[in-house]
């Protein structure tokens, strides 16, 4: 009997040893801060380039829900990241529509964040992606009324890019509130 406990307890033991690997190596990726880079490259679907340089990095997730980052894409490869958005099916030419220029103070980050996106005054590209639109037709519903204009809704739920060719600075601006 006493060798059945130890052919039955090597298993278990290496079982057990696998576990807890995966729980303190989960812990160890969920703790690891993302690249801002790759970060807003991940969000916005699109490569950023190398050397490009991150001037503001900011989240807060607990009280309103947001992160911000401002990127600085290296002098020589601006031309190159606007034709990557030129192509792109995302990214629209500036100026923005009508009712998000009459608007804009929605699209800009709190005060508490620090800087401002040169909306009025940018000449570039800009990514509007629609949270709360993307989930009804994912989902097929009408959980939220999107026909309420994105800045007069009650709740923000939305992913702002714009990149302005003048100073070669892509702006991302993302709220979930």
């Amino acid at each position: 009997m006493e060798n059945d406990n130890k052919k039955y307890s090597r298993p278990v033991l290496i079982i057990i040893c696998i576990v807890i690997l995966a729980i303190v190596a989960s812990y160890i990726y969920l703790s690891i801060e993302e690249n801002p880079v790759r970060y807003a490259s991940r969000l916005l679907n699109l490569e950023i380039p190398k050397g490009s340089v991150v001037i503001i990095d900011k989240y807060d997730a607990a009280s309103i829900g947001y992160s911000w980052t401002v990127i600085q894409i290296p002098s020589e490869k601006i031309n190159e990241f606007t034709n990557s958005l030129k192509e792109s099916f995302d990214w629209k030419p500036l100026p923005l529509p009508t009712e998000l220029a009459q608007n804009d103070w929605c699209l800009q980050p709190p005060r508490l964040a620090d800087g401002k996106i040169p909306i009025s005054n940018a000449i570039g590209y800009y990514v509007l992606f629609d949270a709360q639109e993307a989930y009804n037709k994912k989902n097929n519903t009408h959980t939220y009324d999107t026909e309420i204009p994105l800045c007069k809704r009650f709740s923000q739920n939305f992913l702002f890019g714009l990149f302005n060719e003048k100073d070669g600075r892509l702006y991302v601006w993302q709220i979930d509130y």
